[in-house]
């Protein structure tokens, strides 16, 4: 699919040149500087967007042949105002006329090039697989050395080598082609670079790098036009072929941005979709399921156990916890005015510790700012009840403390029992659910988690946020 848009933009622009070259009159000049300086405006944002688009896949990947890629489409986004536009406004004020047409003629035929040349080493093997975030200035060569031949190579052209705007069809001799000789040489490395990128962009099924691609090609024959036809400079507008196929390349370019935004928000929907099964993984965990353990486990009691009145109270008890814990997320999931901190964390405490635990609550007088996110407030929440259901039911604690306060300016939450304790170290080793859940709600709002215990000596559980 990807390289039928190639062949499709090859024919397209092979017609057009076919077109051009069979009646020269179809070659409409105007002089419109406001149009020209329009185009240039759009290729050069456009472009810049495309290229922070691909800066967030170097990002993600630490690539060098993404960096290329942001570097060839920047110089071909931004040549022609930096080489058209700026000349004419500084370089004739600091030096002469002449100077100027050479910096514009010279600078934006030799950056077309340069900018071809990053293309096609982005999609080297070598350049597509080596990784920039380690090694960086092991890369930098990479980037510099190229840079600094066409600086050269530029400088030389703009001060010994007279401008000649003519074309290939319009009688231009060979002694006098080394401009059109040097696009269509960049032409050629673009097209080849294309190519493998269509290559690329097939076998990873990326469209974006396709869309990329295409828009190369329309430039690669934007090249080819400026070598075969008459230029009168910047300020004209030339219909067809060069500003046609420019408007073609930036046009392609914003597809495929628009593509990729799209994709990028797709891809973010997902991730969003599994961090929300995730997040009701955990809530099932640390409530409906543990009741519902805990009711499975006295449903096989032995059928004396079964026929005590103690027995009966504490299935009854847990089925109620289990409702009661049903309608709390119903409640928080459908209301937006929260209950005062202390009462949610009462109930919650009540819910998990039963009737014969004695639960303390002390919550500072400055913390209803704090808990006003919603996304805190039940992270906090969950913390408490799977801290509080331990202690009660791995701990045996007869006493639960529940504080939050500031500790050096910084809020901390902390639950304590007077349980059995344990060996943090060996609950971890375990992979123990409840301790890796509370541990990931505290990271999810920026928060430390840290566990203290001992057997025989309690459990303390804190959460601090830095």
């Amino acid at each position: 699919m990807i390289r039928l848009k190639y062949w499709t933009a090859i024919i397209i622009c092979s017609g057009f040149l076919s077109f051009a070259a069979a009646d020269p009159a179809a070659l409409v000049n105007h002089h419109a500087p406001v149009a020209d300086a329009i185009l240039d405006t759009s290729v050069a944002i456009i472009g810049t967007m495309v290229a922070f688009l691909v800066v967030g896949r170097f990002r993600r990947s630490q690539r060098v042949g993404d960096l290329m890629i942001v570097s060839a489409i920047l110089l071909l986004s931004w040549v022609h105002t930096i080489f058209n536009a700026l000349p004419n406004l500084v370089v004739p004020h600091l030096i002469s006329q002449t100077l100027s047409t050479r910096t514009e003629f010279w600078g934006s035929n030799v950056t077309r090039v340069l900018a071809a040349g990053y293309l096609f080493l982005a999609t080297l093997p070598y350049f597509e697989q080596k990784h920039f975030k380690r090694t960086w200035w092991k890369s930098l060569p990479m980037f510099v050395v190229p840079a600094i031949i066409g600086l050269t190579g530029m400088t030389v052209l703009i001060f010994m080598v007279p401008v000649n705007s003519e074309g290939l069809l319009h009688g231009l001799s060979l002694h006098k082609s080394l401009a059109p000789s040097l696009q269509i040489g960049g032409a050629v490395v673009l097209f080849v670079a294309c190519l493998r990128l269509a290559e690329a962009s097939d076998r990873n099924s990326d469209a974006f790098m396709g869309w990329i691609g295409t828009g190369g090609i329309f430039a690669g024959f934007a090249m080819i036009s400026s070598a075969l036809f008459t230029s009168h400079g910047s300020d004209w507008l030339q219909p067809l072929p060069w500003d046609v196929l420019r408007g073609a390349a930036v046009i392609t370019w914003a597809w495929g941005a628009a593509a990729e935004i799209r994709d990028y928000w797709a891809t973010v929907a997902d991730a969003a979709k599994v961090e929300a099964r995730r997040s009701v993984a955990l809530d099932l965990h640390d409530g409906i399921a543990q009741e519902l353990a805990l009711l499975t486990t006295y449903l096989s009691a032995p059928p004396e156990v079964r026929l005590t009145s103690e027995w009966h109270r504490q299935a009854q008890a847990t089925a109620e916890r289990a409702l009661a814990e049903t309608r709390r997320t119903i409640t928080t999931l459908a209301d937006n005015i929260p209950q005062p901190i202390e009462i949610d964390l009462l109930r919650t405490a009540d819910f998990a510790s039963g009737i014969d635990v004695d639960v303390n609550i002390e919550v500072g007088t400055s913390s209803t700012a704090f808990f006003a996110d919603s996304a805190r407030r039940e992270a906090i929440v969950r913390i408490v009840r799977e801290a509080v259901n331990n202690a009660v039911r791995h701990g045996h604690a007869a006493s639960v403390g529940i504080l939050f306060s500031e500790a050096e300016g910084s809020p901390l939450l902390r639950v304590s029992d007077d349980g059995l304790g344990f060996d943090p170290d060996a609950v971890v080793d375990s992979g123990h659910y409840g301790l890796i859940s509370m541990r990931e709600r505290a990271e999810v709002i920026g928060a430390s988690l840290a566990v203290q215990s001992k057997p025989g000596e309690g459990t303390t559980v804190e959460v601090l946020w830095l």
